[in-house]
């Protein structure tokens, strides 16, 4: 089934819901974490890189849109503060679009921890 206006969906100044579209195609019926400050954030971050640089983030991500189906990603709380999981593969397709590399591995420290790596750079 098509989905209708998410070129009206306003994410950001610079981003609408158009982004979200091969995500919420790939998959069926999901629901999943749109995280817009997480987006917005991203976005405006990625054009300051250095064209040798590196933007290195640790954080709680979804790694796959397929995982939306099985489990439960938030919000929940932790020590008083409202915490979400970051939708990787979002931030990935956004990353991509605008020639980025952006991958998301283990937290190098712990890598059973539920914390992952999300390393962003200019593709080559």
């Amino acid at each position: 089934m098509p989905l209708e206006g998410l070129d009206l969906y306003q994410i950001g100044p610079d981003l609408t819901g158009e982004t979200l579209r091969s995500q919420l195609e790939s998959d069926g019926d999901i629901r999943m974490h749109v995280n817009n400050g997480a987006l917005n954030s991203f976005a405006d971050t990625l054009p300051l890189l250095h064209p040798f640089g590196r933007l290195l983030c640790h954080d709680l991500f979804v790694t796959d849109v397929r995982d939306y189906g099985t489990g439960f990603f938030g919000p929940g709380k932790y020590d008083g503060s409202v915490v979400n999981w970051v939708n990787g593969p979002l931030l990935r397709h956004l990353g991509s679009r605008a020639g980025f590399d952006v991958r998301i591995s283990p937290f190098a420290q712990r890598p059973a921890a539920n914390v992952k790596t999300l390393t962003a750079m200019v593709r080559e």
